[in-house]
């Protein structure tokens, strides 16, 4: 399998309290700079999963997910040549 990539799966969550309140975390390698909670898929987790452990883990906040708005990929470190 050496001819494959490395992929990690990154999720993010925006998490709404009606129309106008989101949730945001500080980003611990920049404390000037507000995110939404977000992390790394592990093994055996879905897209789910992950959004409501790093959710938890960054917030205190469980939360149950309604759906999927995007998808995104990105080409990295010397996979890109």
């Amino acid at each position: 399998m050496k001819n494959y990539p490395k992929i990690n799966i990154g999720v993010g969550g925006l998490i709404l309290r009606g129309r106008s309140e989101a949730l945001l975390v500080k980003r611990k390698s920049d404390p000037l700079v507000w995110t939404i909670p977000s992390g790394y898929m592990k093994k055996k987790e879905n897209l789910f999963d992950t959004i409501v452990r790093e959710t938890e883990e960054e917030t205190g906040v469980i939360i149950k997910p309604k759906g999927i708005i995007g998808v995104r990929q990105r080409i990295s470190g010397k996979e890109r040549k």
